[in-house]
């Protein structure tokens, strides 16, 4: 099963993404003069800063989900699925009934998770590099440069995430249904097979 400290590396990885645009945006109101002023302090605030990270990336996580849920979660779901109940149904059949399939699951939404945050932050941190270029980088040329770069690199990534957290649940819907229903038959008492035989693994 995935272990606390692998989740809380998780939530820090998607928190980085969130704590990224804030101070981008905070550097585009107030300047940069109190990151310089903040730096002899550094070591001091490290563990402050982390404990910051780990609740945007708690908060952040949960928004994301919910907004992905809303637009995408349904009709990917519904592709194996009819509905939530008889997702939940047969993702507790797996989880209680096959523990390399549990870990494999468990891992795989650890992967989602963080596709699905960075989808959304390297988007606000685009835009908020923009911002920032257009309020504090007075050299017309560089601001350009940072403002063509920034984008591209951060709308690729974003894009690419998205595509990722999209091929992993849907390949996660398909995992749950096929070992389920494998499970069921096992449990039905048809042949004894070894565990975990059907297993499809993401694109």
């Amino acid at each position: 099963m995935v272990t606390t400290s692998s989740l809380v590396v998780e939530l820090l990885v998607i928190g980085v993404g969130a704590a990224s645009w804030v101070v981008l945006l905070a550097a585009s109101v107030f300047g940069n003069s109190w990151l310089i002023a903040l730096q002899p302090f550094a070591t001091l605030l490290a563990i402050p800063a982390l404990a910051i990270v780990y609740t945007l990336g708690i908060v952040s996580d949960r928004m994301i989900d919910s907004l992905f849920g809303l637009i995408w979660g349904g009709s990917l779901r519904r592709s194996q699925f009819p509905d939530n109940k008889s997702y939940h149904r047969a993702r507790r059949t797996v989880l209680t009934g096959s523990n390399r399939m549990a870990d494999m699951i468990e891992y795989s939404r650890s992967r989602m998770r963080i596709c699905r945050g960075w989808a959304v932050h390297s988007l606000l941190i685009a835009l908020a590099l923009n911002v920032y270029c257009g309020l504090q980088i007075e050299d017309d040329q560089l601001a350009y440069r940072a403002h063509i770069f920034g984008t591209s690199m951060f709308c690729v990534l974003g894009i690419s995430s998205w595509h990722a957290w999209r091929n992993l649940t849907a390949t996660q819907y398909l995992q749950v249904r096929e070992q389920s229903e494998f499970l069921a038959c096992k449990t039905d008492g048809g042949e004894d097979k070894p565990d975990d035989v059907r297993v499809t693994r993401a694109a």
